[in-house]
């Protein structure tokens, strides 16, 4: 059964809707393709917006229900997600989807219903005859019943987020005037705004903690160790910006990655047979001595290590890399 968009099945597994609701993100996706483009196209922070309007929308649509069915079936929803960020960025396949989460501002799936359910639960505990109210009502099924990892109940899981976000008491919404002496729409559920900021910054710490004990990921996280909502860097023109951050992500055309995804025999730089990764190529590969010679000069001028970290944070050095890249026709 179908209804306000939302299919409903015998057993509630909620795997019909999350399918359709795949189905319909992978159109949108073939969209983000179609702007997307390595020399030219829309730049990262306008697929990002797309992504948002087209994509992430449908996933949250119907969240706090369906955050219930099964690790398998949200897996999916991943997936979308991945898929959608490596095309904002222009990645390369086989880039970390944690990294690329961290570059674009974009928190994972499972953190971002964990928020929006908790939200939620805020507005249903601060109207005392909220139809939704017996959800959040104790009961032994709470304590003794035996779920599967994910799949908790509402209450459940909106319980343990609250009690981690140290909120213990939610207060009432505020009485509502009559509509001929004042208008509401512009303070609505404003008084809960701490609470949601608490909420906000105790699923960020759970998104900074597993950043860091991350299996996947290591050199991106080497330059940017701390999680964010905002886009690490975008750079101008187009063409730089994919250039610079599929380097920053540490994924990019060169022998290691590309004898790893099997379109390269030898992992090793022809001129020097050393692995060709991407500190070889920015301070090590003789080929580029014109290149290394520029970013030592830069480092020592500004009281800067000689290393990858210092080099692809920096400005300028972005600068330098990208107009040797240009110049010598390369595309990593």
């Amino acid at each position: 059964m179908k209804f306000l968009g939302v299919i409903f099945d015998k057993a509630l597994t909620w795997s019909p809707h999350l399918e359709h609701v795949v189905a319909r993100c992978n159109k949108h996706l073939n969209l983000l393709k179609v702007m997307a483009g390595t020399r030219w196209g829309a730049s990262k922070d306008v697929l990002l917006l797309v992504y948002k309007a087209l994509i992430r929308s449908l996933i949250d649509y119907g969240c706090t229900a369906d955050d219930s069915a099964s690790q398998t079936i949200k897996s999916k929803l991943d997936s979308i997600q991945t898929k959608a960020l490596r095309i904002c960025c222009e990645a390369m396949v086989g880039t970390s989807a944690t990294a690329l989460q961290v570059e674009c501002g974009q928190p994972p799936l499972a953190f971002r219903r964990q928020r929006m359910m908790a939200d939620y639960a805020l507005k249903v505990k601060s109207v005392p005859d909220h139809p939704a109210a017996p959800t959040l009502e104790d009961c032994w099924q709470s304590h003794y019943a035996n779920y599967p990892a994910g799949q908790e109940p509402f209450g459940v899981k909106v319980k343990k987020t609250l009690e981690e976000s140290e909120i213990f008491q939610v207060p009432s919404a505020p009485p509502i005037p009559a509509p001929w002496m004042k208008s509401t729409w512009s303070v609505n559920y404003k008084y809960l705004q701490p609470f949601k900021i608490k909420i906000r910054d105790s699923i960020t710490d759970q998104w900074q903690e597993r950043w860091d004990y991350s299996n996947t990921g290591q050199f991106y996280r080497d330059l940017h160790p701390v999680v964010g909502y905002k886009i690490k860097k975008v750079l101008r023109p187009h063409h730089k910006d994919v250039q610079i951050t599929r380097l920053r992500l540490g994924h990019v055309r060169l022998g290691e990655k590309l004898h790893i995804i099997g379109k390269r025999p030898d992992p090793n730089c022809a001129l020097c047979q050393e692995p060709e990764d991407v500190e070889h190529f920015l301070l090590e590969c003789p080929a580029q001595q014109q290149l290394h010679h520029t970013l030592r000069q830069y480092c020592s001028e500004h009281s800067r290590s000689y290393s990858v970290q210092s080099v692809l944070t920096s400005e300028y050095c972005s600068d330098i890399i990208y107009d040797f890249i240009k110049s010598s026709g390369i595309l990593l």
